[in-house]
């Protein structure tokens, strides 16, 4: 499962009500990936935060004007306006742009890293989500943890 999957796999898991499952065995490989879930989560969380003071903290006071441009960019209605406007954001706050962009390459890769978690008959948990008020946002967010 790619970490890019974590947030939505926990915010399902937060509204199944798994003491219900009847299933010991999916009940807790569900458990299981959900601590799973959790510390690769906050790890994630925590990788991307050092990660932001690495390639933007530098930067912060440059980005109050970054967005002041960048606001003024989106609000006139005069095409020339917006072009200088751009030109001058691109041009006196490179730096800031190219870090920001580089964090963002960055993020986009760790998103994209695998975690391990165990997986589950796709048959047997669905039997077990029936039970409930299943809702197929559940099935989508989980979709990654099945065993196919």
């Amino acid at each position: 499962m790619k970490k890019s999957e974590i947030k939505p796999a926990l915010d399902a898991l937060k509204e199944i009500k798994i003491n219900k499952f009847e299933d010991k065995d999916v009940r807790n490989t569900l458990i299981d990936d959900h601590f799973a879930l959790l510390d690769a989560g906050k790890k994630l969380d925590a990788k991307i935060e050092d990660m932001r003071k690495v390639f933007i903290e530098s930067y912060k006071d440059e980005e109050q004007a970054v967005q002041d441009l960048q606001t003024k960019i989106n609000e006139t209605t005069v095409r020339e306006e917006q072009i200088e406007l751009s030109k001058q954001l691109r041009t006196e706050h490179k730096d800031y742009l190219d870090a920001v962009k580089d964090f963002n390459d960055q993020v986009t890769k760790l998103y994209s890293e695998e975690v391990e978690v165990k997986k589950i008959d796709r048959e047997k948990l669905m039997d077990e989500l029936k039970k409930q008020d299943l809702k197929l946002s559940w099935v989508e967010a989980l979709y990654p943890l099945f065993n196919l």
